[in-house]
């Protein structure tokens, strides 16, 4: 998939850079105020910080730096991702 245009149906254009559009995703889930989105953005992240560690380092601690109440359970889970852990 890296580097590679796609196009889809309907009048809906090439993206240059999907690995971009797929990290954008993921941050704009996290940003969804409900666990289980944030739990699922987290882990979807965690996959993508091989490749891209910077990108996933800056989008969780952006995540951390703007949501100081969330619950210790969350914020234990969130520092996984930027190790490349996953559960």
């Amino acid at each position: 998939m890296r580097g590679t245009a796609r196009a889809g149906c309907c009048g809906v254009t090439a993206r240059e850079d999907p690995d971009a559009e797929l990290l954008a995703v993921m941050t704009d889930i996290l940003a969804i105020d409900h666990i289980a989105c944030q739990e699922s953005a987290l882990h979807g992240l965690g996959h993508w910080q091989p490749q891209h560690p910077d990108a996933v380092a800056q989008t969780v601690g952006s995540f951390l730096a703007q949501s100081p109440d969330i619950a210790a359970p969350l914020r234990d889970y969130a520092r996984r991702p930027r190790a490349g852990y996953v559960l």
